[in-house]
């Protein structure tokens, strides 16, 4: 299984750099400071693996089968 919380740190690292640089858009620095305050709160702390982490394919099959029969 894959931890979000590195993704999303490097994500408002970006995000940081954009909104700091004055020679970038008004519109997309705006842009950056939407994503920098939707993660703010440390969600990935909370959740590791996602809101929706990965399942298992073969019990996927087993409910579609199921759900179809």
């Amino acid at each position: 299984r894959h931890n979000h919380c590195d993704c999303d740190g490097a994500l408002v690292a970006s995000a940081k750099a954009i909104r700091d640089d004055n020679a970038t858009p008004r519109k997309m620095r705006g842009e950056a400071e939407l994503l920098i305050a939707t993660f703010a709160i440390p969600v990935c702390k909370v959740f590791p693996q996602g809101f929706m982490p990965p399942r298992d394919p073969a019990q996927l099959s087993a409910l579609k089968t199921g759900a179809a029969g």
